[in-house]
């Protein structure tokens, strides 16, 4: 007892302080603090708590411009500071209107651009004028593009792309591509993305996150698996002469004459003369790079689900709607600390977990090449291949054990949509991350297991599912339906060919739901999120209109549109283009599609991508992964769950102590120590732990370890219940393997 007095005393005096006196001490050291303290500073405002706010904002006024930043970014990401909101939001107006340094007035607008709210960022498109530095102007910008919905923004930054200052250029190619008109920016940043530097960086990772197709935007909604796959055999016929026709005088240079009594057929004619003509930089006018360009841009203005695709892209689709490719079947990324790559999970039964290969093990060389430095998208390159063909790699075991060279001989791999458990009660747990065209067999396979094994109850995991096949839609609902009841229905604009109703994806789907069997009527919850879209809303919604599920989590994306690839014969089926036909129904007549921005919604998918990526090729760990995601996060428009059950936000402090925890190793490293000894106890442990922490072997010298590593804050915060969750998805993270 007098342990805990004399160790409790401290906080209980800071506690006791007037929070004037506390706000004055922050204050005091935002005075001298520099860089990255400053902003450290600016939490330890923020952990003060809401009873702070007015004493923060009360101090506004007098501060220095750095201070002033400080104080104000803490009071806007305050919870319980709105009264004080908009005296915080006039200090960052003042610090950005003022004649203070650069990196403070960019500060500013950086501020604006994560926390203005579109009325507090419009106005400041009047202050454009009396901004000289171009830099700020730059920030500026994208702030009132990003907050203050300014249309002309785009056109301004592009404007700095001329500049005689090449630092200026940059930042505004940057801007750009961070607003998401990447395409201006394309020739700066292919400049920039070898430096060594962050604008280097932040280069690569914008033509990066351009060259890759999200799941959602790039294969979601599809109309019919079986268009699919003879989508590449159909002919279009309509404007095949004029096409061709277009086309061959396009290639002899000629004038704007062949497609003129096409809309707009003159003036694309005469653009591309004058381009391949007259344009300084003649590498940029290959005629099949202008028409990707144009195709492009006649398409994307659509929604954001419609597109033309290219010979690569469409490669790329087709590839992936098969769900097949020869590699090593292994979740790889990127060490932050020792920079190279480790195995995050072998996939059971797959060539790297036959091989050997396990959790958190390292790739130190493939092929002889040493993986450090590497990003994961060039070493997967090296690692997938034909089936049978083999791939050598050294490898460093993360339990112990000598580094060792091992072969693996490539395979088939097959990527499972499907993972399922029974939960203590009887109550079976199945996710669905996808609707493939294997997701019908496998959710069958999966639901015959656990009734197998007894189960009286299936919660039923479709958080994070971007979609996928109508036609695995419709099945894998039907399953807990009966026929004669609507699963979803589409329809088109009228007088086209998809005009007319079509109801489950057609009639080859609906014999299909005749044939397949029914499971039993036990109770069933479906999980659901703001990630959740398209075939992920149709069987949710037909399973709640129906009364056969209750929906619980979160409102989900509402994409309801169907697509349908239409192959170019003037390409000769080599592009595609793909195009919004029809919007999805739900038995009760629910429309679940929402409108996006097309520009905005493209650029949060991005960064949402970047944000992923920058944690496979360890720049940020989970932590502050997910903390970045939170920002961009898309906005849901779909189905309502039946029971809103909103995720607890961690406070700072608490986001920090895991982050520092799991930036330390702290959880991996007692693994590696105690996993041996002590595997039969972690077995047990990954099942059910009856949320004891004493459960687990040495854990009071592990939480003495936490202490040490944690911060005073971390330390209040921080609990061995909070220690045990870490805990257990680490150790279960580990028994998959086995």
């Amino acid at each position: 007892m007098f342990a805990c007095v004399v160790l409790c005393a401290p906080a209980l005096a800071q506690e006791a302080r007037p929070i004037a006196a506390r706000v004055d001490e922050v204050f005091s050291r935002m005075a001298t603090a520099q860089g990255a303290a400053l902003w450290d500073q600016a939490l330890a405002l923020e952990s003060l708590g809401a009873e702070a706010a007015p004493e923060i904002a009360r101090r506004l006024d007098a501060s220095p411009p750095q201070v002033k930043l400080a104080a104000a970014k803490a009071l806007l990401s305050l919870q319980g500071a709105d009264a004080q909101r908009s005296k915080a939001v006039q200090a960052v107006k003042d610090v950005l209107r003022g004649e203070g340094p650069r990196e403070l007035r960019v500060f500013a607008c950086e501020l604006l651009s994560a926390h203005g709210l579109r009325s507090e960022v419009s106005g400041l498109k009047r202050s454009l004028d009396s901004i000289t530095d171009p830099v700020v102007k730059i920030h500026l910008l994208k702030a009132l593009r990003l907050r203050g919905r300014y249309g002309r923004a785009s056109r301004m930054l592009r404007q700095f792309l001329r500049s005689d200052d090449f630092s200026v250029r940059c930042e505004a190619a940057l801007a750009l591509a961070e607003i998401g008109n990447i395409d201006a920016a394309r020739e700066l940043l292919s400049q920039l993305k070898d430096e060594p530097t962050p604008r280097g960086r932040r280069a690569k990772a914008f033509l990066e996150l351009d060259a890759m197709v999200s799941k959602l935007e790039a294969f979601g909604g599809l109309e019919k698996e079986s268009e699919v796959l003879k989508l590449r055999e159909r002919e279009i016929q309509r404007l095949k002469g004029k096409i061709a026709e277009l086309q061959a005088a396009l290639k002899e240079g000629g004038g704007a004459g062949p497609g003129a009594d096409l809309p707009g057929g003159e003036l694309m004619g005469e653009l591309f003369e004058r381009i391949r003509s007259t344009y300084v930089d003649a590498e940029k006018t290959k005629l099949e790079d202008l028409v990707d360009s144009a195709a492009s841009g006649l398409v994307d203005h659509l929604d954001p689900f419609s597109s033309y695709m290219n010979q690569k892209t469409l490669e790329a689709f087709n590839s992936s709607i098969r769900q097949r490719y020869g590699g090593i079947g292994a979740v790889v990324q990127m060490d932050r600390k020792s920079g190279y790559m480790t195995i995050q999970r072998p996939i059971y039964g797959n060539p790297a977990y036959k091989a050997g290969l396990r959790t958190l093990d390292q790739v130190l060389e493939v092929e002889g090449t040493s993986t450090k430095g590497k990003t994961v998208t060039e070493l997967v390159a090296v690692l997938k291949g034909p089936p049978g063909t083999p791939v050598n790699v050294k490898v460093r075991p993360f339990l112990g054990g000598p580094d060792r060279d091992v072969q693996i001989v490539r395979q088939e791999i097959t990527l499972k949509s499907v993972r399922y458990d029974m939960l203590p009660g009887n109550i079976g747990y199945l996710q669905l991350s996808q609707f493939g065209h294997l997701a019908t067999e496998e959710v069958e396979a999966a639901l015959r297991d656990l009734e197998g094994r007894g189960m009286e109850g299936l919660i039923f995991d479709l958080r994070g599912n971007p979609g996928g096949l109508l036609s695995a839609a419709v099945e894998i609902a039907d399953k807990f339906l009966d026929d004669d009841q609507l699963v979803v229905y589409s329809e088109g604009r009228k007088g086209t060919r998809y005009g007319m109703r079509q109801d489950d994806g057609g009639p080859a789907v609906r014999r299909r739901r005749l044939r397949q069997p029914k499971h039993p009527d036990y109770p069933l919850v479906v999980l659901v999120d703001e990630n959740s879209a398209s075939a992920s809303e149709i069987v949710s919604g037909a399973l709640q209109v129906h009364g056969r599920a209750e929906l619980v989590g979160h409102q989900t994306f509402g994409k309801g549109s169907v697509q349908n690839i239409f192959p170019l014969q003037s390409m000769k089926g080599k592009a595609a283009l793909r195009m919004t036909i029809a919007y999805y129904y739900l038995p009760d007549g629910r429309c679940i599609h929402r409108a996006r921005d097309v520009e905005t919604w493209r650029f949060t998918e991005q960064m949402r991508r970047e944000i992923e990526r920058w944690r496979q090729d360890g720049l940020i760990n989970d932590a502050q992964a997910d903390e970045l995601e939170k920002r961009y996060r898309p906005q849901p428009g779909g189905v309502e769950p039946d029971y809103r059950v909103e995720q607890p936000e961690l406070d700072r402090a608490k986001q920090r102590a895991y982050a520092l925890l799991i930036e330390h190793d702290l959880l991996n490293q007692y693994i590696k120590t105690h996993w041996r000894a002590h595997k039969d106890t972690f077995h047990e442990l990954a099942a059910w732990d009856g949320f004891e922490p004493s459960a687990y072997p040495d854990f009071d010298a592990l939480w003495a370890e936490a202490q040490e590593t944690l911060d005073e804050k971390g330390k209040e915060v921080f609990t061995r219940n909070d220690l045990r969750l870490l805990l257990r998805a680490t150790v279960r993270r580990f028994a998959q393997d086995d």
